[in-house]
């Protein structure tokens, strides 16, 4: 964690650094317009190289994590066409932004409700995280992927439905929670037009959680037993060694 911590440090304040320099020195509206305006016209074309390829990692890093999540989302696709799919999408809609729309005030209203629905499902993932004790059935995580039910994260039909509950009622309370342009949910207004949906979406999604976790704690995970493979006859595939059926009861013994 140390270790992870300065790393981060160690990266964020150069970076932090020179936007500083580029707005207080140059221009105060933009960074980009501000760096390619102070410096030396013979060195505009490798700064603007380095910001171009400085770019790709973080890109890149992007777009995999995207093409594995539509990949999740739509498991009948392959990894390269769920990747493609969602490269091809975003680079349209960035120039459709930028050279047809007027898109920047969306796209932050758009940021700021998708932090208002991601904060508390990273809240409860956490505090699931904490209460099993950091032990989770790899295996078990995996059954969506390989097209298989049951196992000991399927409970109702593949949906843990206290959990999305608490989701949902955290991802409510950010967006009520949520100052831009384009909205201003009660709770900002409250506030004198504060955003305050990142801190109000956590709270609310961890503490209904935590309630439901205690109404009903039986229908939320636990440690796993033991690990277990795809095949296995109290696997997530059935007991005959074949895909199991929605109805079917959990099969994987969990304590």
């Amino acid at each position: 964690m140390g270790r992870y911590v300065a790393t981060r440090l160690l990266l964020a304040l150069p970076t932090l650094f020179g936007t500083w320099v580029s707005v207080v020195a140059f221009d105060p509206d933009s960074f980009v317009a501000g760096l390619v305006a102070g410096v030396p016209g013979w060195l505009v074309v490798p700064v603007v190289l380095a910001a171009v390829v400085g770019s790709l990692g973080q890109g890149g890093l992007n777009l995999y994590s995207m093409g594995l999540d539509m990949d999740a989302i739509l498991p009948w696709l392959s990894r390269v066409r769920s990747t493609l799919l969602v490269a091809l999408a975003s680079t349209a809609l960035v120039f459709l932004g930028t050279f047809v729309w007027d898109a920047e005030s969306a796209v932050t209203t758009f940021s700021v409700v998708l932090t208002s629905l991601a904060t508390p499902w990273a809240a409860i993932t956490l505090a699931g995280y904490v209460r099993l004790g950091g032990r989770f059935d790899a295996d078990g995580l995996q059954v969506f992927n390989r097209r298989l039910h049951g196992g000991p994260y399927w409970f109702s039909r593949g949906w843990n439905v206290p959990t999305v509950v608490a989701w949902a009622v955290g991802s409510a309370v950010g967006v009520a929670s949520n100052a831009t342009e384009s909205f201003t949910g009660p709770i900002a207004a409250a506030l004198g037009g504060v955003d305050v949906s990142f801190v109000t979406s956590g709270l609310a999604g961890l503490a209904c959680w935590l309630l439901l976790v205690q109404v009903r704690p039986s229908a939320h995970a636990v440690r796993p037993a033991g690990p277990w493979a795809p095949g296995d006859a109290d696997g997530p595939d059935g007991a005959d060694g074949g895909p199991g059926r929605d109805d079917e009861p959990l099969a994987v013994a969990v304590r």
